[in-house]
């Protein structure tokens, strides 16, 4: 489980594309896009209103804090992109974030669970000793890369485990998101047109994500998981406006890109075996 500069590299890629996501969902940067799941990110997400809201376990915290940990997080975001306090940003981004959507539980989507979660583990360890505008010295790089990686294969193993049962093998699922045009397009349309597809396809879908976690975590199978699991989200995202999850898990996906000594390790092996 050694890293090198070259993974620690990848943490901070991965960093890098989870600050700008974070900024993207959580303020109106996008807002002349017109996606429907960012219209209540203005002024920022969880801004108090006078709107009716159901708070986790009851307890609602002042309009006021609220109001200051919506502008915390959005700076901690920032400097988590940039690199700038990376340890504290991450932790204070993924905190904040996670505070402002208790306040309401209908606005808790999965999404921001995996950006709030992404954030705090990437200020837990290394993400910001390169890349940074305030690098930050490694304290333990392996750890750092592989806490990330085994997050990721967590998010694959229990979405399939959240598919094995018998209204999503059965395709029922799948014809559920057609008929709501959740699912739309030509590819899908194809690949939806008989149950027979919807079942083939339910069923591939949770062999993918039950095989993904271990395949990316194994540097043999790594080569061939990592385009297929950028494969997979491409294909989602063409089917789907789903959030910015697949996004989300490509930028999280950017801590397995090889680093370049395993590159020319991998290129000597293959010289002495020629």
């Amino acid at each position: 489980m050694r890293a090198e500069a070259g993974d620690l590299r990848s943490l901070a890629l991965a960093r890098i594309a989870i600050g700008a996501i974070l900024l993207a969902r959580t303020t109106p940067l996008l807002a002349p896009l017109h996606l429907h799941f960012l219209g209540d990110t203005s002024p920022l997400l969880g801004w108090p209103d006078r709107g009716w809201h159901a708070p986790l376990f009851g307890i609602a915290l002042p309009a006021a804090l609220v109001a200051a940990l919506c502008l915390i997080r959005t700076a901690a975001s920032i400097a988590l992109l940039l690199g700038v306090f990376s340890r504290p940003a991450g932790i204070a981004a993924g905190v904040t974030g996670y505070l402002v959507v208790a306040q309401d539980e209908l606005a808790f989507v999965q999404t921001l669970h995996l950006l709030f979660g992404s954030a705090i583990l990437l200020g837990l360890g290394d993400a910001g000793a390169a890349f940074a505008l305030r690098p930050d010295r490694p304290r333990a790089p392996a750890s750092s890369v592989w806490l990330l990686r085994i997050w990721v294969a967590s998010v694959y193993a229990w979405a399939a485990l959240a598919k094995l049962q018998p209204d999503w093998l059965d395709g029922r699922a799948f014809a559920f998101f057609q008929e709501s045009h959740a699912l739309r397009g030509p590819i899908a349309d194809a690949l939806l047109a008989t149950s027979a597809r919807r079942i083939l396809l339910a069923r591939g879908v949770a062999a993918i994500e039950l095989l993904l976690g271990p395949a990316l975590l194994f540097r043999r199978t790594r080569r061939i998981a990592l385009p297929m699991a950028f494969a997979f989200h491409v294909g989602i995202e063409l089917m789907s406006r789903p959030d910015f999850i697949g996004w989300t898990m490509a930028a999280l996906l950017l801590c397995f890109l090889p680093s370049h000594g395993a590159q020319k390790a991998s290129a000597a092996g293959q010289a002495t075996s020629a």
